[in-house]
């Protein structure tokens, strides 16, 4: 499921905030090379 670029900065921004207390794990069924077409860049 693509998102636009304001949904890319807003989950960017969350993982971000995350990152910033502990680890995070980020899980997905998508290949990296597909990662540019869910996040619309």
């Amino acid at each position: 499921m693509p998102i636009d670029r304001r949904g890319a900065n807003l989950l960017f921004q969350v993982v971000a905030a995350r990152y910033e207390s502990g680890a995070i794990v980020l899980s997905t069924n998508r290949p990296f090379r597909d990662w540019g077409q869910t996040f619309d860049v």
